[in-house]
């Protein structure tokens, strides 16, 4: 009875040793550091500013000396104006003590390369805080990823902390641009923001259309640029349908609210009613001196033709059309 006493302690005791093993293992994956770009979505109009932070997000950072980061942007539709200025330390290594300059540099125009050090060894950092604050002016409408890569936590002897995969950020300015914006039958279309290298898809009232859609892949594979923007060419799909018309574009495997919007009209093709004519000349004065009466009011004039500044830009868009489908053809046949 004893001995079967002891065996039941034996088997609790080892349960409870396993129980615990598990519980650190999975304290040990939860304390790994997270660094990542705050706020994660960030927009600004052309010429404006924004600051973004990147932050150790965790609790249980211990022990930290040295930190390195490097951060990809699009430098067409971002740039850091000033690096002395636009790039500021964070609090994260400063509560721990003094600190080294903060190095910065720009290579290949879009990679900001970073790192900052305690001064003192005898000083470590702990816990979470924001390791650099950086600044960009927006030159441009389109997509930037804010892409942390070759990011590390030391320790004062030079070995690695571990880390979890740093959380990226983006920017965006959107929009969809239309030339023109009214007629009756070609229209150009141009969108920024989407996702880069993404194929789009365009509606018009809600339905797919067929563009010709000039993308970085290939005059028949419509896609985005690395900046996210692209431009196409529309035939009116109804051109006899009055009124304004709902063009969207949206980039495969974005996100609902990311659809780029806007409106076009269609015009009548045969124009405006011209103006009512001249009100007629008074009547000659009568043989008895009576006043004549008052001539009547001028029929009115015929039906106008479509205004030139519909008309040619719609005509020259056609002809680029009908150019850019010959050569997809062409191209086509020969592969």
């Amino acid at each position: 009875m004893r001995k079967s006493f002891e065996a039941i302690i034996l088997a609790f005791v080892t349960m409870m040793l396993i129980a615990g093993a598990r519980t650190v293992l999975v304290k040990g994956q939860a304390i790994n550091p997270e660094i990542a770009v705050i706020p994660e979505k960030n927009t600004a109009n052309i010429g404006e500013a924004f600051t973004i932070n990147i932050t150790i997000t965790s609790y249980y950072t211990i022990d930290v000396f040295r930190w390195q980061t490097t951060l990809i942007f699009a430098p067409g539709v971002l740039s850091i104006v000033n690096i002395s200025s636009d790039i500021k330390q964070g609090d994260f290594l400063t509560k721990a003590g003094s600190v080294d300059v903060l190095n910065a540099v720009i290579k290949d125009g879009n990679k900001l390369i970073m790192s900052q050090q305690l001064s003192d060894i005898e000083n470590s950092a702990n816990g979470n805080g924001t390791l650099v604050s950086i600044k960009f002016t927006v030159g441009d409408y389109g997509y930037s990823k804010l892409d942390l890569t070759d990011t590390h936590l030391y320790h004062l002897d030079g070995t690695e902390i571990a880390i979890t995969p740093p959380h990226d950020g983006e920017f965006r300015l959107k929009l969809l641009r239309l030339t023109p914006d009214s007629g009756t039958a070609v229209v150009q279309i141009e969108g920024f923001g989407l996702l880069p290298d993404s194929k789009v898809n365009i509606t018009w009232d809600g339905n797919n259309v067929n563009v010709f859609l000039v993308g970085v892949q290939n005059l028949a594979l419509g896609f985005t640029d690395l900046q996210g923007n692209f431009l196409a060419f529309l035939v009116v799909p109804t051109p006899t349908v009055l009124g304004s018309h709902n063009i969207t574009a949206m980039a495969t495997n974005d996100l609902p609210q990311n659809k780029l919007n806007a409106t076009f009209t269609v015009l009548a093709q045969g124009g405006t009613p011209g103006p009512k004519g001249d009100k007629g000349d008074k009547g000659d004065k009568g043989a008895t001196g009576a006043t004549g009466a008052t001539g009547a009011t001028g029929e009115q004039g015929p039906a106008g033709s479509v205004p030139l500044e519909y008309t040619v830009p719609s005509l020259l868009l056609a002809l680029v059309a009908l150019i850019i489908a010959i050569y997809a053809i062409l191209k086509a046949k020969k592969s």
